[in-house]
Formats: C-alpha cells, structure tokens, sequence
C-alpha cells in the first residue's frame, strides 16, 4: 500500500502579522514611558512596584519621599545620595499613612565613656583620659560621629560605629553627636578634670654663703608650691627628718641639717623634694696662744720663746692655722710659730675653719732679750785715790739698774752701796774715784764715816738690762799706809 502524500501546510498573512504586532509592542513597552496611575486609578500592582522612567533622573526613579542613602555626595540627588534604595512601605516619612509613602525610623543612639587610666581625688583623672564613643544605628544604616572638645572640632571615620577622643590636660566641656544615614541624629556632652603634672616646688635658702657650701650666717628656709590646674591641696616639710609637719619658714643655726618638701595638688599628684642638706657654721674658731719661755722684767723674755696655736672649730672644724711674723707674708703653720730669739718681734695668727670663718689675733708683740748688759772697765786693780774709768752697753732692751758696792772681803766695814737707774743703751765715761771712807751708819758718805784700814778693797758694778739680765765686774783698789793720808776729795756716788 502505497502512503498517503504529505499534505502542505498552507501560509496565512495572519502569522507574519501577528509577529509584527508582537515587536512592535515590545518595542512600544521598551522605549516609550510608562505613566504611573493616578492615586484614584493605582491598583495592587501600582501598589506594588514603582512604574519606572529610564530617561528619568536618579531623583524620579524613586517617586516616594522617603529613600535610603547608601553613600553620600555633594552633588548628587536625592538629598545629596550618591547612590540610594527605593523603599517600599505603607506610611510616609512622618509615620502617617500615606498609601505608598516611605517607613518611619528611630532615631539613633550615642553614649560615652570618660576612660581614666589612673583615677585620682574627687573626679579628677591624674592619668591618660580618653572620651570613649559608642554609636548605634536601630536600622543598621551607616553613622557619622562628631563633636566638639572646649569648641576644637573633631570628626570620627565615616562608618564607625566607636570612636576615642584624647582629652587634652585642664577642664572643659565635650559636645558629641551622631548622624544617621537615615537623615537622624543624637548629641549628648560632659565634662571633664584631667591633671597629670605634678606641682611645682621652688625653694630659697637666704645667708650668707661661706666656703665648702657653708652659710656663715643663721640659714632662713622658705619655699612655695603652686599647680596651675587642681591646685595645692597639702603643702608639708620635713626638717632633719623629724617627720611631715605643714610647711613653715624655718631657721637653721650652727649644724648640719636636712629639709624636704611634699606638696599634693586636689587632683592628688605628689611633688616630693629630695632631702637637701644646709650647713651652717655661724662661729668663728676657738684660737688661744701659748708662749713658753723664761719671763724677764718689763714684759721682756729672757730665753728664747716658743709660741703654740691652740685651735678648735666644734662645727665645720679647722681648715688652716696661719701665722705672721714680723710683717712678713701669711704662712701656714701646724700647732706652732717660729722660735722667736733675741730681738723685738711682732705677730699675728690666724685660724679658718671649713666655713671660711675666721679668728685673728691682733698685732702682738714679743719681746726676747738673752744678752746681759756690757761693762768695760779700764783697769782691773788700782790704788787708793786713783779713778775707775768704765762704760756701760745693752743693744737689745736697754740699760736699767746700775748697782755699785765698795766693800772689803771680811765684812768688817759697813757697804758703801749706791743704785742709778739708766736708760738707753749705752751709758760711757762712768767714773769711781773712791776716797777710802765706808758710811758708818747708812749707805753713802758720812762726816762721821770710818776711814779704811790698809788692805784690799772691792769695787763691784752689777748692771741690769731691761730685760733683767745682769753682769757683775769687780775692780781691787789697794789702800796703803802711804795712799791713805794722801788727800783725796770726798767720794760723793
């Protein structure tokens, strides 16, 4: 059996047609605007998706008031968004329903934190103070935290939802606030106390300042504390550690002391001085003398002198013992001066102590005389009725006392004594011509006077010097039978 032929199918007008009409309404939806419904015509799918202008600007894309900025820019539209969401809802912006308005927002929220690393008095910080921020967002859209600290400006990152500010030292007062994407803000403040330096303590020492650090002169203490921020709250001293008394002017006399200071601000910072030590020596040394030698008459030594310092210093102690001798240069000296010999001498000693006082003596004058007296005689015997010639001589203190004696060696004759006071240091042409009467009642010649028998007869000159030292010199006169009825004028010493 043969198949049945396959029969054409047959080209109606109607199919192209229907394409055309196809295109040409895709074309009509594709290019041409699309007006949205009025409010009185808008049904659930109005109601639903916004109608849409492609050549519409970014601004009527999104027909209702209320959009949500995503990020922001100066320049762009709606409400400076750069790019935004269209939000769909049933109530407008206000929270009123509206019929196709935006969904209402809550505001956001900020909170802060005075962060103290070290906490001192009352409220004060006395370590790093920092404002902590803390930002939230009920919708989870992007913040901007902000403010002010004493009228500075600062601006957290864009986005951050914490933030700390440093807080400077001093007092004041921090305004934050925070923006929401959502077109709302939060603000708050506080106050704050930070005070991180100590005090300050400036001190004066009034004296008069010797040597090796040493006042010379009562030593008055005072000294001041101030803190330009919190203030002085304490302000104590501590003398020769006898414990923290409140601060007082304080004097120091002879000693070695000790003085602290400690001030604490009302923020509780301590400012506390090392212990200072202030010495003071107001008393010049202790200076005696001592003269070791033999005294003579008239303030004259008649041996050679030692002179001996003698010094003692009960605070700073002796530093140097000096001495002067004759107008000469300062020298120093251990515990005693040059011996001192024949001749008139001046001098002076000096002691220091650590503290630069000084004991002085006056100009002293020592006078040394070991020399006896000279005494030249012409001749050492003569007879009765001849002269004795003799000079008298002390360079060094002086003439003084002349005693004279005629006598004979058995005593059997009353002393023929006279004494003359000299002066200067010579005394020349002294003359005995001794005519053989001995006093018989007193010293000197008498009309009643007993004459010398013949013998030998002593004429004897003790001469003292200023100084005490003496010399004798004896001269013999012979008295013979003849010589004695020689005359001779009477003897008058």
């Amino acid at each position: 059996m043969q198949p049945k032929p396959r029969s054409k199918k047959k080209t109606s007008l109607i199919e192209p047609t229907r394409v055309f009409i196809v295109l040409l309404a895709v074309a009509v939806v594709f290019f041409l605007p699309i007006v949205a419904p009025g409010d009185e015509e808008r049904g659930s799918f109005a109601e639903t998706y916004p109608a849409l202008n492609p050549l519409a600007s970014s601004a009527d894309a999104c027909p209702w008031n209320c959009i949500q900025c995503t990020s922001w820019d100066e320049d762009s539209c709606p409400k400076n968004c750069l790019t935004y969401e269209c939000v769909d809802g049933t109530t407008d912006c206000a929270g009123d329903d509206g019929g196709g308005g935006g969904p209402s927002y809550s505001p956001p929220t900020i909170s802060h934190v005075l962060n103290c690393s070290v906490s001192g008095n009352g409220d004060w910080c006395i370590g790093a103070l920092t404002l902590d921020l803390t930002a939230f967002d009920p919708q989870g859209q992007s913040v901007i935290i902000s403010g002010d600290v004493n009228g500075v400006a600062f601006a957290c990152p864009s986005g951050q939802t914490t933030c700390s500010i440093p807080l400077p030292e001093g007092t004041g007062t921090a305004n934050y606030k925070v923006d929401s994407a959502t077109g709302l803000s939060a603000s708050g403040s506080t106050t704050w106390q930070l005070d991180v330096t100590t005090p300050q303590i400036s001190g004066n020492v009034s004296g008069s300042i010797g040597t090796n650090n040493w006042y010379i002169t009562q030593a008055l203490i005072s000294a001041l504390a101030s803190d330009s921020l919190s203030g002085i709250f304490t302000f104590e001293m501590n003398a020769d550690n006898a414990g923290w008394l409140p601060y007082s002017d304080i004097t120091f006399n002879d000693g070695i002391h000790t003085i602290q200071f400690r001030a604490t601000d009302n923020a509780g910072n301590v400012s506390e001085t090392a212990p200072q030590e202030i010495k003071v020596d107001a008393t010049t040394p202790s200076l005696s003398l001592s003269v070791n030698g033999t005294r003579g008459q008239n303030d004259w030594y008649v041996s050679s002198v030692l002179v001996g310092a003698i010094t003692s210093d009960a605070t700073s102690g002796i530093a140097l013992v000096e001495a002067k001798v004759d107008s000469d240069q300062w020298t120093v000296i251990s515990d005693r001066l040059p011996v001192f010999t024949d001749g008139v001498h001046t001098y002076q000693v000096k002691a220091t102590d650590n503290a630069g006082n000084v004991t002085e003596t006056p100009v002293l004058t020592l006078m040394v005389d070991t020399v006896p007296p000279a005494i030249a005689m012409d001749v050492d015997s003569l007879s009765l009725g001849d002269t004795l010639y003799y000079d008298l001589e002390d360079p060094l203190s002086g003439l003084w006392i002349n005693r004279a004696v005629i006598e004979d060696d058995d005593e059997k004759y009353k002393k023929l004594v006279w004494v003359e006071e000299l002066t200067g240091a010579k005394s020349n042409n002294n003359e005995i011509r001794w005519d053989g009467i001995f006093p018989s009642t007193s010293l000197g010649t008498s009309s009643d006077g007993t004459k010398a028998a013949p013998g030998v007869y002593f004429i004897t000159l003790k001469i003292s010097d200023q100084a005490g030292n003496e010399t004798m010199r004896t001269a013999t006169v012979e008295v013979t039978a003849f010589n004695s009825i020689i005359p001779i004028p009477a003897f008058t010493p």
